[in-house]
Order: structure tokens, then C-alpha cells, then sequence
């Protein structure tokens, strides 16, 4: 059994991760700035919960000592229109706190940390041909400071791998959607789907591209999973992936998947861009090597999961 303190724990991949780790029998300490014990269900009594802010080293130090932490899973950040409205905000939120949880790992001997990059890293879509999938390798160039922040923590990361082999493995996400958070750029297909489980007109959320455009969702509690296997799994091969993957739709197919769960469902596609499907479509194929997990929900099933829950 280990000790795990996943940041962010209580949020929209903190809350599966943290109930996919219990019932492997690990011990989990979940730290997070505004817990929602929502989010945990009926695993809240079995966690032990702490407030705290992901920049505050002393707390963090605390904290990873008194529970004995061997494993951390770094969740915890400020996300893209946050980034926007306070990149200060994000430098610290992101930056600081992945070097303060690198540092502290060395020093109080934590065996691994596995932590949640971003697409964003590879800036928009319109820099790669049409249809083009980017791996690891292709240079990054974020259009955002939530971007600019993920590329400065990979960096980080790599350095502290390289000269005081630290074990620090991360995933670079895209559209990672599920229960647990009704806000920001992927909360809004969330919203969109209580609001058709309810009874309520919807509005799918506008990828750049109109209905032919493509997007790579991922169920929360799929990406769970892999964050689990890749803190216990053997050693990986590089310190960054992009996520595995294994579902690429347009958004005509997934309007098509949402009135087949939902007959006479009444919702239109939105005529305002969001900034969502400007990211470039990801090649997970190393991942998928790596971490050998099987993806369990393609959208509809996953969407048909969510609906039964907001219909309770």
C-alpha cells in the first residue's frame, strides 16, 4: 500500500483518481485550494482532505511529511481562461508548485510523480497541416499563458529527471470531460449535457471548424486510470505524453451520438468559437505502449454515464 497525495483531488480528474486509488488499497491524502467533496462521492469518508494553496511550500512540505507520501499525482492548477484573467496567478500555480513538489520529492524521498500537461503546449491547430496528428516530439508553441506555464513545468520536469533523476512522468490533456466541473473550456460540454438530461434546450459549445470539426474527448475516469498505472507501472521511457487517445470525432458525429441517448433532444450547435478545437489533434500511440490501459468508454458511453447520474 501507498501513500498518495494527488493535488487538486477533489476536482474534475482529481475526484476518479482519487476513488480509482482507494480501490487499489492505497492511502490518499487529496489537497486542493476549494475541495468539493461532491466530487468523491462516498469515498469523502475514507480520504483525508486538506485546504490548502498548491504555491504554499511550507504547507506542502507539512503535509507530504506527517502523511509519509510515497507516490504524488499533481492535478492541481490554473486552467486556461484563468491563466487569461491572472497569469501571475498561473505562473505560481503551475510553475512554482511543480518545482516546490519536484524539490520536495528529492528531499523527502517520494518515489514518483505523475502530473497533467497539456495540448495547449502545441499552441493552435492552424500551425500543423489539416488532419495532422503532433506527437511528443514536434516543437511546442503555446498561444496562452496556461500554455506558456505547462511548457516551463515539462521543462522543469525534464531538468530535475536529467540531473537528480527524479522519476516524474506527465500527460499533455486535450479535452478530458466527465462529472465534476461545470466550468471553463471542456465544462461547458458538461453543462451542456445536464442541461439535456433535465429537460433543458442545450447548446453544443462551437469547435473552430463549424460541425466538421475534429476533437479528441477523453472520459475523466478513463484518464484516472492512466494516471494510476503510470504511478505504479514500471519506469517510463520519457518524462512527457500526449494522453492515449482513442476516439476522434467531428462534431456532427457527437451531436449524432447525443440525439441517439436523448430522442428529441433540442440542442443546437453554438455559432460562437470558444477556443475549443483549436488545439492540434494528438498522436497518443506512446502511451498507449507505454501504459497499455484499455480505454473503457468511448463518448457515448461515457456520456450515457453522466446523464444517469445528473438524471438522479
Amino acid at each position: 500500500m501507498a501513500n498518495v497525495l494527488v493535488t487538486g483531488g477533489t476536482g474534475l480528474l482529481g475526484g476518479p483518481t482519487v476513488k480509482r486509488l482507494l480501490s487499489l488499497g492505497h492511502k490518499v491524502v487529496a489537497y486542493d485550494l476549494v475541495p468539493n467533496l461532491d466530487n468523491l462521492g462516498e469515498a469523502r469518508d475514507e480520504v483525508e482532505v486538506v485546504r490548502g494553496d498548491i504555491a504554499d511550500l511550507p504547507n506542502l512540505m507539512r503535509v507530504i511529511k506527517r502523511s509519509k507520501i510515497t507516490h504524488v499525482i499533481h492535478l492541481a492548477a490554473f486552467i486556461k481562461h484563468q491563466s487569461i484573467a491572472d497569469p501571475l496567478g498561473a505562473v505560481m500555480a503551475n510553475c512554482a508548485a511543480t518545482a516546490y513538489l519536484c524539490e520536495l520529492a528529492l528531499t523527502l524521498d517520494v518515489e514518483r510523480i505523475v502530473w497533467a500537461s497539456t495540448a495547449g503546449v502545441y499552441g493552435k491547430r492552424d500551425r500543423y497541416p489539416d488532419g495532422a496528428r503532433v506527437n511528443e516530439d514536434d516543437l511546442v508553441g503555446p498561444s496562452s499563458p496556461y500554455g506558456a506555464t505547462k511548457v516551463a513545468c515539462e521543462q522543469l520536469a525534464q531538468a530535475y529527471h536529467d540531473n537528480s533523476g527524479l522519476d516524474v512522468v506527465g500527460f499533455r490533456l486535450a479535452y478530458v470531460y466527465g462529472l465534476g466541473r461545470l466550468t471553463g473550456a471542456t465544462g461547458q460540454f458538461n453543462d451542456m449535457l445536464r442541461q439535456l438530461a433535465l429537460g433543458q434546450p442545450a447548446t453544443f459549445p462551437a469547435l473552430a471548424g463549424g460541425p466538421s470539426s475534429l476533437w479528441q474527448p477523453m472520459f475523466n475516469e478513463d484518464m484516472a486510470q492512466v494516471f494510476c498505472e503510470a504511478t505504479f507501472g514500471p519506469k517510463a521511457d520519457r518524462t512527457i505524453y500526449n494522453a492515449p487517445v482513442n476516439q476522434t470525432l467531428t462534431v456532427e458525429e457527437s451531436m449524432a451520438i447525443l440525439r441517439d441517448l436523448i430522442p428529441g433532444a433540442q440542442v443546437e450547435l453554438s455559432k460562437d468559437a470558444v477556443g475549443l478545437g483549436t488545439v492540434p489533434l494528438m498522436d497518443g500511440t506512446n502511451a498507449q505502449n507505454m501504459f497499455k490501459v484499455p480505454l473503457k468508454h468511448d463518448l457515448k458511453a461515457g456520456w450515457a454515464k453522466m446523464l444517469e447520474q445528473y438524471r438522479k
